[in-house]
């Protein structure tokens, strides 16, 4: 069954039950106050009877004079019924109209009341009175009845004309829920049709939607916003591996070339050959190693499911500085760290951050020549935590500062020593992972200072 079809009967089905629920109580309702008006009448009848007969009090005496059908008919009226009944059920005297009497011998003799009985086959609604007639003991029972089926007419021509009301009712709000269902499914037809036609070549097509701003357009927005992001990630992955294989083309050249070279020599080679091309190998191999972990690093930094939480950036600081310590030492350089008391808690995350951190130190102990100094200092300024690498080193040139921050690139200055050229990306995507930003200040022969910022969550 299709969405349109179940919208539209269901809204059939409710108006439908709605309309029974509200005519039930109508006719509880109307039921109701037929039988009071019926109460009414019976008992303003049953009280002229027993004054006309002259009783007072209880038990109400009624003259033998009438108990004659004659002078009971002058108190009935069309549809009622008279009559004087002994305490077995015994009719004494009766109007004319309804002779047989059944089924309320059981209960009339209780107390005084109102109840519904059967007389040649129609129902009545009858009052029942204690009274006093001579020569009858222990006492009698004065019934008067109206009839009660002009109701029951009334009802079933009630009910045919209504059924045939809401019939038609239920077949119009059928259809109106029908064209209403088509058209609200309409918008949602042609994003299918559009969605249907979308495939991995062709994810640059959006739905583009152009009517109101309701469920239809959030929803429509939120499938072009899903579309974008998956784009993202299919550019992502698409680039990661167009930049691995790019990148692996050398080290796995200089690899392969020197397994050849073994090869070719087999047992024969030479120590020194041997040992150079196993050098090679293992440093090449190392060289794709890290490579490899800087583009993934990369890539995750790109992600937009980076999970943010309070870290201490203290201690991020001190694990970044803890592994560059030794190098430093050994390329003679000065390492000096200046943390913030008490400890700098910001939003973040800490594998993410450490990576761009130790990116920017080892920037700072490659390019820093003998006897320099490399400062690092983590510092509050206007809500934000800023974390500065400032080095002695031999500074980026002009023509390489807008550029410093693209993938694979690498300055004029750079290419005389190893790196792939993702360190200062991966610091960019990190820093924007985290809402934040990086900048350089720098000249040839007076170092670099870089600066990561990110927002201060609590501190």
């Amino acid at each position: 069954m299709s969405l349109r079809l179940r919208v539209a009967a269901s809204f059939a089905a409710l108006l439908l039950a709605l309309l029974i629920a509200v005519f039930a109580s109508s006719l509880t309702s109307l039921r109701h106050a037929f039988d009071q008006e019926l109460q009414s009448e019976v008992s303003q009848l049953s009280e002229r009877v027993v004054q006309s007969a002259g009783g007072a009090g209880f038990p109400f005496s009624i003259a033998p004079a009438l108990l004659v059908p004659q002078v009971l008919d002058t108190y009935a009226s069309p549809g009622t019924f008279i009559r004087v009944l002994d305490a077995g059920g015994q009719v004494i005297a009766a109007s004319s109209g309804p002779g047989s009497y059944g089924g309320a011998e059981r209960v009339i003799w209780k107390r005084n009341h109102v109840a519904r009985v059967m007389l040649d086959g129609e129902p009545y609604l009858a009052s029942y009175r204690r009274v006093r007639v001579p020569g009858v003991a222990p006492y009698a029972v004065l019934e008067v009845g109206h009839e009660a089926n002009s109701f029951d007419r009334l009802l079933a021509a009630l009910i045919w004309r209504v059924g045939i009301v809401f019939a038609a009712g239920v077949v119009a709000a059928f259809v109106a829920a029908w064209f209403l269902a088509q058209a609200l499914l309409t918008p949602l037809e042609r994003m299918t049709r559009a969605a249907e036609a979308i495939d991995p070549a062709s994810l640059e097509r959006r739905l583009g939607w152009s009517g109101r701003h309701d469920e239809v357009g959030r929803l429509a927005g939120a499938f072009d916003a899903m579309l974008d992001r998956l784009a993202l990630a299919f550019e992502r992955e698409r680039r990661f591996v167009a930049d691995a294989s790019h990148e692996m083309k050398t080290p796995l050249a200089a690899i392969s070339g020197n397994a050849q070279l073994l090869q070719r020599w087999g047992d024969e080679a030479p120590a020194d050959v041997r040992k150079d091309s196993l050098h090679a190998i293992v440093r090449r191999a190392r060289e794709m190693d890290r490579m490899l972990r800087e583009m993934l690093a990369l890539s995750r930094a790109e992600s937009e499911a980076v999970a943010l939480r309070p870290i201490d950036f203290n201690a991020v600081v001190r694990a970044a500085v803890a592994g560059w310590e030794e190098q430093a030492r050994d390329h003679g350089l000065t390492l000096t760290v200046k943390l913030p008391q008490p400890p700098l808690e910001a939003e973040g995350e800490a594998d993410l951050l450490g990576v761009a951190l130790s990116n920017l130190l080892g920037n700072a102990v490659k390019f820093t020549p003998e006897g320099g100094t490399i400062t690092v200092a983590l510092t509050r300024n206007a809500g934000r935590a800023v974390f500065e690498v400032a080095d002695t080193g031999s500074g980026i040139a002009a023509e390489d500062l807008p550029h410093i921050f693209e993938r694979f690139y690498r300055g004029r200055d750079e290419r005389r020593v190893p790196g792939s050229g993702v360190g200062l990306a991966i610091v960019q995507s990190v820093a924007k992972a985290h809402h934040g930003g990086v900048s350089v200040e720098s000249a040839p022969g007076k170092g670099s200072r870089f600066r990561l910022e990110i927002p201060v969550q609590r501190g």
